[in-house]
This record gives C-alpha cells, structure tokens and sequence, in this order.
C-alpha cells in the first residue's frame, strides 16, 4: 500500500501529464523536434533524462534500442499493449503514444531517447551471484550483459528499476502484455516469463539484472 507522500507525488504527476497534453499544440508533432516534444509530454513521467520514476510507474527509456522503443509506441497506439482496462500505467501510456501521429515522429522520439546515456539502476535485494547463473536463459536473447539484442529485437533490461521489472514480468504472466494476437515478440516473452515463476529465483536474476551497469 502506497503511503500518502507517495500517492500525492504520483497524483501529481498525472495532473501535470494532462496540463502538457491539453497544452501541446496540434501541429507540435511535426516539428521534428523531438528533443522538444519529450519535455513537453514525456519528461513529467519519465524524468528530463528520461531515467524513469516508480513512483509513477515509468521505466527509464535513455539508451534503450531505437527500434524496440518505435516498436513499443505502435503497440501502445494500435492497443496491441495497454488495451487491458486493469493496466493503469499502460492504459495511460496509449494516451501518450497517439500524440506521436506519424511514423517520422514515432522514429525521431526513439532515435532521440536511445541517444541518451544509459541510466544505472539502484541495485536490488537478492543474490546476484545466483541470479548470474539463472540469467543465462534470458542472456542468450538480451545479451550477457542484458544490452538487448536487435537482430533478436529484444530490449534493454539493464538501467530498469526492480520494481519495473517485477510488473512487467508479472504484466506477461496475466496477460497484459503478449496477449495480443499479433504481437509477436510480446508473446515469445510472455512463454518465457511462464517458466520463472520461482519467486526466489525471479527475485535473484532481477538483483543481477539491476547490479549491471556500462563498464
């Protein structure tokens, strides 16, 4: 249960969520700008550099490959992500992707956000070292240093919070994610999350996950 600090700060930021998107003119979009139109409609969840915040449930997006973020704006347009009347923060993120009305500002926003510097995590609880040796299934999709992979169009997972981790292994476990019947990649990683259901074990590889950084 949230305490009260924590519901107000997260109230907050979806009131001033809505200020920027009433705010943003129609045509802002096609300013190719993209840097620009972050700040605008992104930075209030995501943070200036874009390093994410839990408090209102937002992954870090600076450094993640271009091509999984692009991917990720189209399914949370279309309702391939999001569509689930339970997922709050997706449901919220549907809202945020239909700004980007074009293909050549869905490419500028995921070009602009993948040249940022990688974020390091907080390190999490749990045993890292046995994390290391359970890794290697995800590993050999997300890379030895979970760097993500686009030849294998799988993302960063190296710089995201525990926390975003947590739910969004549980959001593919009930259906929220990689549930729709064409997306792909969402239902190849909603079959591998359905064989870690140790929670010891999830808890560990997420604790290697999050000790990971850029050296």
């Amino acid at each position: 249960m949230p305490n009260c600090r924590s519901t107000f700060n997260r109230c907050l930021s979806i009131i001033l969520l809505g200020c920027a998107l009433i705010s943003l003119p129609v045509n802002a979009a096609g300013t190719g700008d993209a840097k620009k139109l972050y700040k605008q409609i992104c930075a209030s969840c995501h943070g200036d550099q874009a390093a994410g915040n839990d408090v209102v449930d937002s992954p870090a997006l600076a450094g993640q490959s271009a091509e999984y973020l692009k991917r990720q704006l189209i399914n949370f347009s279309s309702g391939k992500r999001g569509a689930n009347p339970e997922d709050k923060a997706g449901g919220q993120m549907i809202e945020m992707a239909k700004l980007l009305r074009t293909d050549e500002q869905q490419t500028n926003m995921a070009n602009y956000l993948s040249s940022l510097p990688p974020v390091q995590a907080t390190p999490s609880e749990g045993n890292a070292a046995n994390g290391f040796k359970y890794y290697q299934a995800c590993g050999s999709c997300h890379g030895a240093k979970a760097q993500g992979n686009e030849a294998l169009h799988t993302p960063r997972l190296a710089g995201l919070s525990a926390d975003y981790l947590i739910r969004q292994h549980q959001n593919f476990i009930i259906g929220f994610r990689g549930s729709h019947k064409d997306d792909l990649y969402g239902r190849q990683m909603a079959m591998m999350a359905g064989t870690m259901t140790d929670q010891k074990i999830l808890t560990d590889v997420i604790a290697y996950i999050t000790s990971l950084n850029d050296e």
